[in-house]
């Protein structure tokens, strides 16, 4: 679901290394460019995903719930929402072991941006660890790293990737909500450019790992085959490389995409599952021009949908739901359609008179 306000407030906390002792808010007042939602509870990757067993993992930390871009005068601020509490690693073991700094946290979030709507323009291939690339048509020029460890992230992806790494921002500061539901991060227009409405973004979910022995895969925890301590499980455990994307969370703009999107890798083949990205501007004025009706009647299998022949209806149209519930038709008449869900158990989520619209794709 897409909103768009001006002069909508937000909370501004201090550098995250302070939040601890200095949860001070400082009231901007900033200009909310777009917004999409995400689903709460698809924090499964590509379907299967598990978390990991310790402690540390808490439900919904890795689940997206939002994905906000605002504008100031000189800069940007990126936000996304979380389902579960942000906080910390506080766990002594970990800080000795490993270094970590005292303000690490677990989510790390990916943000690709395809600035000129071009195929084939930007970059295909994604930061190592990712485990999946962009789809050709959605190449991207831009990045930004939301990582708890600017520093050695920096200079993993340098070290790497130095042909993409002057691309990817990865902020100094990043900004937790009091509530621990939010991070964000400032960008300078200086860095980022003016965002156009060609514009379009990929936001993906990560868990950060903390072991230098891990670099090569830059940060990011592996999903395997099954669930460890430290691992994700539910996932297909290639012998020789593993395919799975190593995404947990991704903003969509329908909830049956992320399962598509991420399972589209083949291991027999060796390819990568490919991802899309969504265009904000572009997709709004889509939504404006489409044809919309209601629900009049709905059960466990189909909808009844007061669409029909007469508003271009054809047998396999797809309907969005409430924004995000899709079917498909299967009857036709003039006035009305029978349509059956694409998912199972979205009847559940549906109400009579909910705002149903043509899926133009």
């Amino acid at each position: 679901m897409w909103q768009s306000r001006k002069g909508l407030p937000s909370i501004k906390i201090m550098k995250i290394a302070l939040i601890i002792l200095l949860m001070i808010p400082t009231l901007l007042i900033a200009e909310l460019l777009f917004e999409i939602t995400d689903i709460v509870g698809d924090d499964h990757g590509a379907g299967n995903v598990e978390y990991p067993e310790h402690p540390m993992f808490t439900k919904g930390l890795f689940d997206l719930t939002y994905f906000r871009v605002y504008e100031e005068d000189d800069h940007y601020t990126f936000a996304v929402g979380i389902a579960g509490k942000i906080e910390p690693v506080r766990h002594a073991e970990f800080r000795y072991r490993y270094d970590l700094p005292e303000h690490f946290i677990l989510p790390l979030v990916h943000i690709y941006i395809d600035v000129d709507n071009i195929e084939s323009s930007g970059f295909i291939n994604t930061i190592r660890g990712t485990n999946l690339e962009m789809r050709p048509e959605n190449a991207w020029e831009k990045a930004i790293v939301i990582s708890s460890m600017p520093n050695r992230y920096r200079a993993v992806v340098q070290r790497q990737q130095p042909e993409i790494a002057r691309r990817v921002i990865i902020p100094e500061d990043i900004s937790i909500s009091r509530a621990g539901d939010e991070i964000s991060v400032d960008i300078e227009k200086s860095r980022l450019g003016e965002i156009s409405e060609s514009w379009g973004f990929a936001v993906l979910m990560f868990s950060h790992d903390f072991s230098d022995t891990i670099a090569k895969t830059s940060y990011i925890r592996e999903v395997r085959s099954t669930a460890s301590q430290y691992s994700f499980g539910g996932g297909s455990g290639g012998l020789l490389r593993r395919y799975d994307p190593n995404v947990i969370d991704m903003i969509t703009e329908h909830p049956f995409e992320q399962k598509q999107m991420l399972s589209s890798f083949d291991t027999e083949e060796q390819k990568l599952a490919q991802i899309s990205a969504f265009y904000p501007f572009s997709n709004q004025q889509k939504r404006e021009q489409a044809t919309t009706g209601e629900v009049i009647q709905f059960s466990d299998t189909r909808v009844v949908i007061n669409l029909g022949s007469e508003h271009g209806v054809q047998k396999e149209t797809r309907f969005i739901i409430d924004g995000h519930i899709v079917v498909v038709a299967e009857e036709i008449f003039s006035q009305l359609t029978i349509a059956s869900y694409t998912e199972d158990e979205q009847w559940r989520m549906i109400n009579q008179g909910a705002i149903v619209s043509i899926l133009h794709e």
